[in-house]
């Protein structure tokens, strides 16, 4: 069913759209004496390597290095790579491309990407914080341990407690 009706009536939200969305955009002369906000921009890498040493920078760290090769030798030695490599082939590098792409197209950090995908998840960004805050404490302590019994070896250099078996009565 077609109401007649009179062509200002017809145009005039139309008009209200278009004259709200050129207020929006500034002209030419606008953008040009506009000076650019410092603020909102982010740093961009100089070349390729630098994000691609960015990249395994984020990737590996110091339980790659210890904690693997412990992994190794409890599950299988060589027969554990077998399942390592293929479900990190399988799973790992699509989803570490995943969020490497995701990060370059929207150009923001980790805290707001999930909100801009979806905006019902922005507590998923602060979430997330919460949860790098707490790996990096536990990371913390096992550094500080670490530094700690490096630093009692220096300290006892002359008398180690394991450079003789005298203290565990020959249990060795």
């Amino acid at each position: 069913m077609v109401l007649p009706t009179d062509k200002e009536t017809l145009t005039k939200p139309l008009g209200n759209l278009i004259r709200q969305a050129t207020a929006r955009c500034p002209n030419d002369k606008e953008k040009k004496t506009k000076e650019p906000s410092q603020d909102n921009e982010r740093g961009t890498r100089s070349s390729q390597w630098d994000f691609a040493f960015s990249c395994i920078a984020y990737a590996v760290g110091l339980g790659n290095v210890w904690r693997f090769p412990y992994l190794c030798f409890k599950n299988g030695g060589g027969a554990f790579l077998i399942p390592y490599f293929f479900s990190m082939l399988v799973c790992g590098v699509p989803l570490f491309f995943l969020e490497v792409s995701v990060g370059q197209y929207l150009g923001v950090g980790g805290m707001s990407v999930v909100g801009q995908l979806a905006p019902i998840f922005k507590g998923v960004g602060y979430s997330a914080i919460m949860m790098v805050f707490l790996e990096n404490v536990y990371y913390i302590i096992v550094v500080t341990w670490t530094l700690f019994y490096l630093f009692q070896t220096f300290t006892d250099l002359p008398s180690l407690p394991w450079s003789d078996c005298s203290k565990g009565n020959g249990s060795w």
